[in-house]
């Protein structure tokens, strides 16, 4: 029954609110401002420099897709039925999307593709 509400419910809700999952780029993340290229080299140069330990890194934007699909997982089983449905009719998925499962197999070289694998990789990547 929750799946046929979630259904009908995400038709109505698209059709008045169309544009609800298109995400604005930010300036921060976490309150930190995220720097400009030459700015960030610059800070990249100064901590390779230095004797400080330091970690620089780039996160893919696949995997970035992984860990979004697993908090919003994590977080709708955590609510109640009627929160969820909600939630649910306005785009966030209470299982693994095919697309992740299809990009991490594809495009990051992810393997093998089960459940199971995904919740591992994510939890170590936190």
């Amino acid at each position: 029954m929750e799946e046929l509400i979630v259904k009908v419910g995400r038709k109505i809700y698209n059709r008045f609110y169309p544009n609800y999952r298109i995400q604005n780029v930010k300036s921060e993340y976490f309150g930190n401002p995220i720097l400009k290229d030459i700015q960030g080299n610059l800070e990249i140069a100064a901590l390779l420099n230095s004797d400080k330990p330091g970690l620089v890194c780039r996160f893919g934007s696949t995997e970035m897709f992984a860990m979004s699909n697993y908090a919003e997982i994590k977080s709708l089983e955590k609510v109640s039925a009627i929160n969820r449905i909600s939630r649910r009719i306005k785009g966030e998925s209470h299982v693994w999307r095919e697309i992740v499962k299809h990009e991490m197999e594809f495009i990051s070289g992810f393997f093998p593709t089960t459940d199971n694998n995904f919740e591992k990789f994510v939890e170590l990547y936190l």
